[in-house]
């Protein structure tokens, strides 16, 4: 008769073996072991290259390709986005905090042409004003355009755009995270109050939503 502990050790380890198992056929599915990776069937060049660039953060090298997709097509929602974003990570990259529009350093003042960093913040400026004409953009690419208003010293734009999507049942960490949108609260604390307020009901609404859910 077999003993009863050898018994129960080839059990354990049957069942590890079969959830090694299970595991490796999981992340098989999704690429293997390493991070999954980008799939390029049916994408363009300028997709592929543009958003292999986007996930990777490498900001300059998405933008000439998310240029040439909405050139292509002007209701390519994904790529405005996707331009505003790389647009606006780039300028933060390498943005001193000086003013740009009044003194330029790298353009030419006489003639005045923009320095690249004010190409920057321009171009990422209409790319997410174009994107948030889209529903599934709008209240991020409003958030962001709230952290441009503040780099220009707009403030109340930026608090309108916030209020704007805070209202509607948006959710952001920008209002946490953000060193730019931290501003605002120096210029109208009141304000900014409230709109955390209006953010954590969101949150609370949210959780009171999905709980109902799982109870029903």
């Amino acid at each position: 008769m077999i003993p009863n502990r050898i018994i129960r050790d080839v059990s354990i380890l049957v069942v590890v073996s079969l959830g090694a198992w299970a595991i490796y056929q999981t992340l098989s599915m999704f690429g293997g072991w390493n991070s999954p990776k980008l799939s390029t069937e049916g994408l363009s060049p300028e997709r592929v290259s543009g958003d292999q660039a986007f996930l990777s953060n490498r900001w300059s090298e998405a933008i000439e390709p998310y240029r040439t997709l909405v050139e292509a097509d002007e209701f390519n929602s994904t790529a405005w986005f996707r331009l505003g974003e790389a647009c606006w990570r780039q300028f933060l990259s390498v943005d001193d905090g000086r003013t740009l529009f009044e003194n330029r350093e790298s353009g030419d003042a006489s003639s005045g042409e923009p320095s690249e960093l004010e190409s920057l913040l321009v171009e990422a400026r209409a790319a997410y004003e174009q994107a948030r004409t889209y529903a599934q953009f709008r209240n991020e690419s409003q958030v962001r355009l709230a952290e441009i208003h503040v780099r220009l010293g707009e403030n109340e734009e930026a608090l309108l755009l916030l209020r704007e999507s805070l209202t509607s049942g948006y959710i952001t960490s920008e209002l946490k995270r953000s060193q730019l949108l931290s501003r605002l609260r120096e210029f109208d604390r009141r304000e900014f109050d409230r709109l955390e307020a209006i953010e954590t009901q969101n949150i609370n609404q949210r959780k009171r939503g999905e709980s109902r859910g799982v109870a029903l």
